[in-house]
């Protein structure tokens, strides 16, 4: 943890927003991200983590363990953040 008691977030766009609903495209902007493979550092709160499961399909999220009571596979990883990971 860092001094302020919350984690960090580094969260990369690596997909388009075009095309896309557009509450999905504010939840991008809303983490800060604006161009494709920008990457932001935010914090881990279940605000955030909502952005993120939003928009997961167009992002890699690095770093974080799941927090209680969030939805995660069976493999242990977090939901929504499957094709920028499997892509590699």
């Amino acid at each position: 943890m860092n001094p302020q008691g919350t984690d960090r977030l580094r969260v990369t766009l690596v997909k388009s927003v075009h095309g896309q609903l557009a509450r999905i495209a504010a939840s991008v902007r809303g983490l800060g991200l604006r161009k494709p493979h920008q990457t932001v550092s935010v914090a881990n709160t279940p605000e955030i983590r909502g952005m993120i499961r939003t928009a997961g399909h167009l992002l890699k999220v690095e770093g974080g363990e799941p927090q209680s009571g969030e939805r995660t596979r069976k493999d242990g990883r977090e939901a929504g953040l499957r094709r920028a990971e499997e892509a590699r």
